[in-house]
């Protein structure tokens, strides 16, 4: 290889770097020049569109579940984070996942999410007051006074968890987020075991409130619905809630928060989501695109198989870059650009066939209905400051993203048009 070529390992390597989690982009573009797919000693890394949509639809490509773990990280099984993590329908494999997936699809089908949409724009507006409070300040976080509080007053209200529980959670989701991050000691995860048993206690608390005095929310229903059904066990019906909390937050979070991050580098974008909302479906798929809240997945490669041409051993990880497949040329025309127009726009950022998220659509509902109504009501919001990202590079958003608010305007002015809901795939 000459000596100015790109390193893989290298190139993988800075996007731990600060300026790497500032903008991994030119390092995606570097390891594309490599090619799709790139074997990178035991690892296997794929960066194009099509490799990581075959690999997201084959079941042979598994995820992270315990006797995949077992290779993957040993060690892991003295750490309750990983304990819980590896019964959650995220990572694991058929025939649990088929069981887990049937029982939880269906209060997020598309029906249903629309259903859901007045409970969420009223929540959007109640926060959206609570930052005209605010609007007097030298600057806020958007992250944390809107971006963050959205999610999980929707997850909240779903699961019937008060508002003050809900902010008591905020560091312990954090925590257990950076648990599915790459990890090389295993002494990182302690914060995230803690953060997860506290959560874990608090969920199997609730269950057995529900189960002896059932709410009108839908951990009452689906609690119920599992006494009858017996589909999962005790231990894997907190942890269906743990993933229902955790992952219903974190990347609504960061979308919300790299939707306006963009609509606020891009003010004509913005000017066309006040004037018409309609306009905010497009733009949050966009995001989902060009800046997304997941870059990275992983699967192990089950059985000997070939993936995408390049012959692979049982036991293979296998990276899914698929921030980089987002931007692939062969798929999306000049995708450097930030396009909200863009047609052919049908990122992987939420996976794709027996893995893809059953969250998405409410995910992005929320996100489409808060940008145009946040641009509405701030005419005159602006950046106060450089952003900040987190210390992660699979889940990769804003720490912080300080904005002034400037003058709200008169809240009863309203625009009637709305954005569709994006549907499952």
């Amino acid at each position: 290889m000459p000596e100015t070529a790109v390193q893989p390992a290298e190139a993988l390597a800075a996007l731990s770097t600060e300026q790497g989690r500032e903008n991994p982009y030119p390092i995606y573009d570097s390891l594309r020049t490599l090619g799709p797919v790139i074997p990178l000693g035991p690892v296997l890394v794929l960066v194009g569109y099509d490799e990581c949509a075959t690999a997201l639809r084959d079941k042979r490509l598994l995820s992270t579940d315990a006797s995949v773990q077992d290779k993957m990280l040993p060690g892991w099984r003295g750490h309750s984070s990983w304990r819980w993590l590896t019964q959650l329908m995220l990572f694991t494999n058929d025939p649990v996942h088929a069981r887990q997936r049937r029982f939880n699809h269906g209060p997020f089908t598309p029906r249903r999410v629309i259903e859901m949409r007045p409970m969420v724009e009223r929540i959007i507006e109640e926060l959206i007051e609570r930052l005209a409070s605010l609007a007097n300040s030298d600057a806020i976080d958007f992250m944390s006074e809107f971006a963050f509080r959205v999610p999980l007053a929707v997850q909240g209200e779903l699961l019937g968890i008060t508002r003050e529980e809900q902010l008591g959670m905020r560091d312990d989701i954090a925590d257990v987020a950076r648990t599915m991050e790459p990890i090389h000691d295993l002494r990182v995860l302690k914060p995230g075991d803690a953060a997860m048993d506290r959560m874990a206690a608090f969920f199997e608390a609730l269950i057995e409130k529900r189960r002896a005095a059932p709410g009108d929310d839908l951990l009452s229903a689906m609690v119920q619905a599992n006494n009858a059904s017996k589909v999962l066990s005790g231990e894997a019906m907190v942890a269906n809630f743990l993933l229902l909390f955790e992952a219903g937050i974190e990347s609504p979070t960061d979308l919300i928060g790299n939707s306006l991050r963009l609509a606020l580098a891009y003010p004509e974008e913005a000017e066309r989501l006040v004037s018409d909302p309609q306009q905010a479906h497009g733009f949050v798929a966009e995001v989902l695109r060009f800046d997304p809240p997941v870059h990275a997945l992983s699967r192990m490669a089950g059985v000997d198989l070939d993936v995408a041409g390049v012959p692979v051993k049982a036991g293979t990880k296998i990276t899914l870059l698929v921030a980089a497949a987002n931007r692939d040329p062969r798929r999306f025309e000049n995708p450097e650009l930030f396009d909200p127009d863009r047609r052919e726009a049908k990122p992987l950022t939420f996976g794709l066939g027996p893995h893809y998220c059953i969250g998405a659509a409410l995910a992005t509902m929320e996100s489409e209905i808060a940008l145009p109504r946040l641009l509405r009501r701030f005419p005159e919001i602006a950046l106060a400051g450089m952003p900040s990202y987190r210390e992660q590079i699979v889940m990769r958003g804003y720490d912080q993203l300080p904005v002034t608010l400037g003058e709200p305007a008169d809240a009863s002015a309203r625009t009637t048009a709305e954005p569709a809901v994006a549907g499952d795939r």
